[in-house]
């Protein structure tokens, strides 16, 4: 079958092309993980458009997970969503605080050369250090016999940790959550002297507070941005 087709132009030449044209494909979907303010990020230079206007988007609040998904074109299946979430930083998670961990007086003296620039005054680890390797400290234990007379009896072991001779506190400056700025809050050091063995850890009542005061200020300040762009914003936990 003949095909003829009338072009009128006044350009010299005329291009022709044979061929099949591209397959159609569906739009590409974003997906983004971030810290929490990534959405808040994202949506800063785009506002505008009908993928973000605001009657097309919402946002989910997840307090206890510390985590905020924001969703593009929410009625397409081809939306678009990023999402945010508070990471505990690197930094402050070697230290392994409030935790089960122990150390033996070597590995923690190891451990704290390598994070000396954490520390507000970086003598303090110095000091830290030359405490540990030479700490004194008592280690009594303690032997009770119940006898009731009528059969039932009980022994119990106590040990008791006295005459500590150490340095007890250290202060760091750091990040709390991955990507925020640096906070400076105290740690003190426990000894644990189960099973005869002399071993520390690590633990802050500081850092409790601050870990909480920290997430509940920064997703009220991410909230208040989508808050005021309109968008639906929907607590979930």
């Amino acid at each position: 079958m003949e095909t003829k087709v009338n072009i009128n132009t006044e350009k010299d030449v005329i291009h022709v092309f044979h061929g099949n044209a591209l397959d159609p494909k569906a739009p590409l979907n974003i997906k983004i993980d971030g810290i929490l303010d990534a959405p808040a990020q994202f949506l800063k230079n785009k506002k505008g458009g009908e993928l973000f206007e605001p009657k097309n988007c919402h946002v989910l609040v997840d307090k206890v997970g510390g985590k905020i998904e924001f969703i593009m074109n929410d009625k397409s299946a081809y939306g678009d969503k990023v999402v945010g979430k508070l990471k505990p930083s690197s930094l402050l998670s070697r230290f392994v605080i409030n935790s089960e961990k122990r150390w033996s007086s070597y590995e923690l003296q190891k451990f704290l050369k390598t994070v000396k620039f954490t520390f507000t005054e970086r003598a303090e680890c110095d000091t830290m250090i030359d405490s540990l390797n030479n700490f004194t400290v008592n280690v009594n234990k303690k032997i009770e016999n119940y006898n009731n007379n009528n059969g039932n009896t009980r022994q119990a072991f106590e040990t008791v940790v006295e005459g500590v001779k150490m340095k007890e506190t250290f202060n760091l400056n750091l990040p709390v959550f991955e990507g925020y700025e640096k906070k400076k809050f105290t740690v003190s050091v426990g000894i644990d002297a189960n099973n005869a063995q002399i071993r520390f850890f690590l633990f802050s009542d500081d850092l409790y507070i601050l870990e909480n005061d920290e997430r509940e200020k920064l997703l009220a300040g991410q909230i208040a941005i989508f808050e005021e762009f309109g968008c639906s914003v929907v607590h979930i936990s």
